[in-house]
């Protein structure tokens, strides 16, 4: 299933927990560290894999993050892969030019509290939960194919190496319903 990485600097820890606590409220999985780094883990592996994987990326806009060399690092990658970037400006700034060029063409939603009362924060909801859609039915498209082998990217947050569910469809008659069901229930494996 789909999930938000939240990018954010850690000087700004109460407001991202505030929007993961929101997320998580609505049933909107999330990604972020330093909750979902495994122990042990390469941070720099596991961040590119769970952006890599991620429906959207939701960056807490501050002064401090847009100077922060790691929430630079996040936004970038998440450019590469081709993410919505959904930037929530916590505070009054301007943006400095890395910030100008790599959200220059993006909606930045200006939220001083994080209350799911407002206005601004349905937005947010209202977008995240409709990249999410977007990618379960980028999944379920994929499972309809007339590959002889059905792979179901299924990652779970990014987190590990061989995450996808795989069947030889040549050997098993298997019709596009039956292929939804087992992607169902790899889903609830998560």
């Amino acid at each position: 299933m789909g999930y938000t990485f939240i990018s954010y600097s850690t000087k700004n820890q109460s407001a991202a927990d505030a929007m993961r606590a929101l997320f998580n409220k609505h049933e909107i999985d999330t990604w972020m560290a330093p909750y979902d780094i495994p122990a042990g883990s390469e941070y720099a592996e596991v961040l590119y894999d769970a952006l890599s994987k991620c429906s959207c990326l939701v960056l807490m806009l501050t002064d401090v993050s847009q100077n922060s060399q790691w929430v630079r690092k996040e936004v970038n990658i998440a450019i590469t892969n081709g993410k919505t970037i959904i930037p929530v400006k916590l505070e009054d700034i301007e943006l400095n030019s890395m910030m100008k060029f790599y959200l220059n063409d993006q909606q930045i939603v200006p939220v001083h509290v994080i209350d799911d009362n407002s206005a601004e924060i349905q937005s947010i909801l209202k977008s995240v939960i409709g990249l999410i859609e977007k990618k379960e039915e980028a999944y379920v498209s994929h499972i309809n194919s007339e590959s002889d082998i059905l792979e179901i990217p299924c990652g779970e947050k990014g987190v590990g190496q061989n995450d996808d569910y795989k069947i030889d469809a040549k050997s098993k008659e298997i019709s596009d319903d039956e292929k939804i069901e087992i992607f169902k229930e790899v889903l609830k494996m998560k």
